[in-house]
C-alpha cells in the first residue's frame, strides 16, 4: 500500500470533522478563543497520539518478515513520526492568530490577555484528529503484519484492530463534537481582526480550551 495512501487517509477523515464543525458553528467563526493548554484527563486525541507512537516504536524490533507487509519497518517509523509532529504542530498553527490585548474593566490592575481566532482552532484541531487517527491505523496495520509473522494469534489480533478502529471512530465523534462545543462557549465579543480598542477593552477574556 503505497505509504501517501496511509498518510492522507486519516487526514480525509480530520477534514470531514473539522469541515462538519466548522459548518456548525459557521456563525461563530469571528469569536476568539483562549489559548490552549493540555490536560491529561481531557486531551484525549492528544494523549492516544503519543501513546500509540510510543506503542509502535516498542512493536516494530518483535516484527519479523511475513509475505509482503504494507509498509517497510522505516515506513512504519517514519509515519509514526509524522503524525506525532502533526499533534505537536497544532497549537504553533493556532498560535499564528494569536493576538494581544489588554483588558482594563473588571480587571485591577490590568490583565493582559491573549488570544486567537475560532479558524485557526478548528485547523488546530484538525491536525491534532488527523495525528490520532493515524496512529490508530498504523496500530490496525501493525497487528496485521504481527498476525502474518505468527507473533500474535489470529482471534487476539483481530480483536485488537477492531478495538483500535472502534477508539479511531470514537476520536471522530468526539473531536468533532468537542470542536463545536469549545466555539460555542467562547465569549461574545469583537473579532480579534476588527476590534476596537476601547472595546476590546472591556471584553471578556475567552476561555482556554484542552487540546483534543
Amino acid at each position: 500500500m503505497p505509504i501517501e495512501v496511509l498518510l492522507w487517509i486519516p487526514g480525509v477523515a480530520a477534514l470531514v470533522a473539522g469541515g462538519l464543525a466548522g459548518y456548525q458553528v459557521r456563525d461563530k467563526l469571528d469569536r476568539t478563543m483562549g489559548l490552549p493548554s493540555w490536560d491529561f484527563t481531557r486531551s484525549w486525541a492528544s494523549n492516544v497520539t503519543v501513546a500509540a507512537g510510543l506503542l509502535t516504536i516498542s512493536t516494530l524490533p518483535s516484527l519479523m518478515p511475513a509475505g509482503k507487509p504494507p509498509l517497510t519497518t522505516a515506513g512504519y517509523t517514519g509515519l509514526s513520526v509524522m503524525f506525532t509532529l502533526l499533534a505537536a504542530l497544532a497549537p504553533m498553527v493556532f498560535n499564528f492568530s494569536r493576538t494581544v490585548r489588554v483588558r482594563t474593566q473588571g480587571a485591577n490592575p490590568p490583565e493582559i490577555i491573549s488570544e486567537g481566532g475560532a479558524r485557526m482552532f478548528l485547523l488546530a484541531a484538525v491536525l491534532t484528529l488527523w495525528g490520532a487517527i493515524g496512529q490508530l491505523e498504523l496500530q490496525v496495520l501493525l497487528m496485521h503484519e504481527l498476525q502474518l509473522a505468527g507473533a500474535v494469534p489470529s482471534s487476539i489480533a483481530i480483536f485488537l484492530e477492531a478495538v483500535f478502529s472502534l477508539v479511531a471512530f470514537g476520536l471522530f465523534i468526539y473531536s468533532r463534537r468537542m470542536m463545536v462545543r469549545l466555539v460555542e462557549i467562547q465569549p461574545d465579543g469583537p473579532s480579534a481582526a476588527a476590534a476596537r480598542v476601547e472595546a476590546a477593552e472591556s471584553a471578556p477574556p475567552p476561555v482556554r480550551w484542552p487540546l483534543l
